[in-house]
């Protein structure tokens, strides 16, 4: 697959065999390093491997930004930054597994100074990168809450200028366009120019702030079948599709062959999936129903659907929203969220 732009993560494949080979090991000796849970008392130590074995932590970092670069399944993780002030490890983004690729603040006006210093430690330590979403029905929803009675392109206009500016202002590495859209098949000459005039104004807002980062990254989220012109999906590093409230593997599959019609790219697809809900009693959240309505882990079972190709279209990777949720495991941190990574990226077995 070419490489659209530079900052395209390499997604496709499972290649740098070498590279892998000296990641696998620097884990192997590394195993406690972004793993460890929440301690359980006073007096017990955390691992740090940074002070542990400095030099063997460098050879793992250094690992892992040339894993990075080689060919690979993205995990595209999003992330509840509601908090000024961290309760615990899971309020961490720096407690996420380093075999994330990219974490979506769900808050992206919330930087306070310890998560800005995290961030950057992960850009620079270990080529994680940070986006967040411009979602335009939470522009929608915003305008009917707090300016009903002002001209909604007047405010539309000002909230998505403000969005944008976010990425520099906070140093983000891209953003998320979010934007669903819905058929113009019902609508009246009047609704649907309306729709277009709209449209058109948030997607001219997207170009531009596009044509301005070339260097960011940029992924497009929801349903681009809904497009009235889809050229800005060029522009886009990888296409999210609408999987959200899919129930079951083929709907993966048919959710993304709806949505690639002409002149959407089929080079770069996402699908998101949730993962499981902390409530017992909710057996909705973050699962697929099997055959017989066995209830089966979502997160495992779309990292299977992305480790099988497909003749119609690209599996770049997965995305998995409310990550927070996987952290709390009575023995590994994340414990769902990296077995779909290796499921994704199997590690290279050898004698």
């Amino acid at each position: 697959m070419k490489t659209l732009n530079r900052n395209r993560l390499r997604a496709v494949g499972c290649g740098g065999f070498g590279r892998r080979l000296l990641l696998a090991a620097c884990i192997a000796v590394l195993g406690a390093c972004s793993a460890w849970t929440e301690p359980e008392g006073v007096g017990v130590a955390t691992p740090d491997a940074g002070r542990d074995d400095p030099q063997l932590y460098a050879e793992y970092l250094a690992a892992l930004r040339a894993y990075r670069q080689s060919a690979h399944k993205i995990v595209y993780v999003e992330f509840a930054n509601d908090r000024e002030e961290p309760a615990s490890r899971a309020h961490h983004p720096a407690s996420l597994p380093d075999s994330v690729d990219v974490v979506c603040l769900s808050h992206p006006e919330t930087m306070p100074g310890w998560m800005a210093r995290e961030v950057a430690a992960m850009r620079r330590d270990k080529g994680i990168r940070t986006v967040y979403a411009v979602d335009y029905e939470a522009v929608e929803a915003d305008y009917q809450a707090l300016a009903p009675d002002e001209e909604f392109a007047r405010f539309a206009e000002r909230r998505i200028d403000a969005l944008f500016a976010l990425c520099d202002a906070h140093g983000y590495d891209g953003v998320t366009l979010r934007y669903h859209g819905r058929s113009t098949l019902t609508m009246t000459d009047a609704e649907r120019a309306e729709f277009a005039s709209r449209q058109q104004a948030l997607l001219d807002k997207a170009a531009a702030w596009r044509a301005a980062h070339p260097e960011k990254l940029f992924f497009f989220e929801g349903r681009p079948e809904y497009l009235l012109a889809r050229d800005l999906l060029r522009e886009a590093d990888y296409l999210i599709m609408a999987t959200r409230d899919a129930t079951d593997v083929m709907q993966l599959t048919l959710r993304t062959l709806t949505s690639l019609r002409a002149h959407v790219p089929a080079d770069r697809v996402l699908v998101a999936v949730s993962t499981a809900s902390l409530d017992p009693s909710d057996t909705k959240t973050g699962y697929f129903s099997s055959a017989d309505g066995t209830p089966l882990p979502a997160l495992r079972e779309a990292a299977y659907w992305v480790a099988t190709d497909d003749a119609a279209f690209v599996k770049a990777g997965l995305v998995v929203g409310a990550v927070a949720a996987d952290y709390h495991d009575a023995s590994l941190s994340y414990a769902h969220v990296r077995e779909a990574v290796s499921i994704m990226n199997p590690t290279p077995k050898y004698e």
